[in-house]
């Protein structure tokens, strides 16, 4: 299985190296709308980066929604929209 974290700040730093401890999970695909941390993120799991929200969401098969508050509604949104498992870091 194939991940999408979407957000790479601390809580999904956190979140992405879980994940990709999991025996199911093949790769963990970061987007972050900092590429820098993003690809920060993915340095830290062996995990790779994707440019935009629509390329994350089109390489994997579940996302993991850890950025900030303001924006889970609409990557939620996304995600759900493509039919995805997804999992949101509260609230």
């Amino acid at each position: 299985m194939k991940i999408a974290l979407l957000g790479a700040g601390r809580i999904g730093q956190l979140h992405g190296s879980i994940v990709a401890g999991h025996p199911a999970v093949e790769q963990v695909i970061v987007w972050d709308v900092d590429a820098s941390r993003a690809r920060q993120a993915a340095d830290a799991i062996s995990g790779d980066t994707a440019a935009s929200l629509e390329e994350a969401l089109e390489r994997t098969d579940a996302a993991l929604v850890a950025a900030s508050t303001s924006a889970h509604a609409n990557l939620v949104r996304a995600a759900v929209e493509r039919g995805m498992p997804t999992f949101c870091e509260k609230p």
